[in-house]
């Protein structure tokens, strides 16, 4: 059997039930386990699992809204400090993710914005309030996300005042993980934004993480309610650590 129909049979059979063990693969599709857990470490790269100990869940359709009332109060104050960056009449590009979701607070108070998304949700509620809102299309990664070519394509063309992204996990020495599928359009905003804000709360400051994005070093603030290791600021001189207690 071809790889990628091996693949896609590995995708499937998580798809169907939500969260599967190595074990259960392997015993349902015949393959080894060292098989197994290379093509769980190939979806997840690719964004569509999540790795967890001894299985992996899958994170296509509705994993926005499982996320989305995660931790709210930890994500609203991760995002009330980081909207005080935001300045009336700015061109603002926010992730799709839940947790910078909750900067539409901060967006509904600010004037003349202009506001450029891949969080449709965020789209939706910015429009109800006059906000003007561009969602620039592509691949529909979630029942509210955009990723892939077209949205990096379609990205380009535009330049930001500034830019909020939220990572799936922050390393202890710094590392960021963002799933490939928004990987592209990502590295297209941080190099046409002015500023660039990273906003992660404590449960995604991990020891390591699977796939190595970027680094802290590449925003210019980072808002955290996770302390920071002393070593950040010799690591990381250009990046301004803004610590929620």
């Amino acid at each position: 059997m071809q790889k990628q129909e091996r693949i896609e049979q590995v995708l499937k059979m998580i798809k169907s039930q939500k969260f599967c063990t190595v074990e259960q693969l392997v015993n349902a599709l015949h393959y080894s386990p060292a098989t197994i857990r290379r093509d769980l470490t190939h979806l997840a790269q690719k964004g569509l699992i999540e790795k967890s100990y001894g299985g992996a869940s899958f994170v296509g359709t509705g994993i926005f809204a499982e996320r989305e009332h995660l931790y709210t109060a930890e994500k609203a104050r991760l995002c009330s400090t980081a909207g005080e960056l935001i300045r009336d009449g700015d061109t603002v590009f926010v992730d799709g993710t839940t947790t910078t979701y909750y900067l539409r607070d901060a967006l509904f108070k600010k004037q003349h914005l202009t506001v450029i998304t891949t969080n449709l949700k965020l789209a939706i509620d910015l429009c109800d309030h006059g906000v003007n809102c561009f969602v620039p299309g592509g691949q529909l990664c979630d029942t509210m996300m955009l990723g892939g070519s077209m949205t990096a394509q379609i990205l380009e063309r535009f330049f930001f005042d500034i830019a909020f992204f939220s990572p799936g996990r922050v390393s202890y020495d710094g590392g960021i993980d963002i799933p490939e599928v928004f990987a592209n359009h990502t590295h297209i905003v941080l190099k046409n934004a002015r500023k660039r804000v990273c906003l992660y709360g404590k449960k995604k400051f991990v020891p390591q993480v699977k796939y190595c994005f970027d680094n802290l070093g590449a925003f210019d603030v980072v808002v955290s309610d996770a302390e920071f290791p002393g070593e950040f600021a010799d690591s990381f001189p250009d990046t301004e650590f803004m610590l929620i207690k």
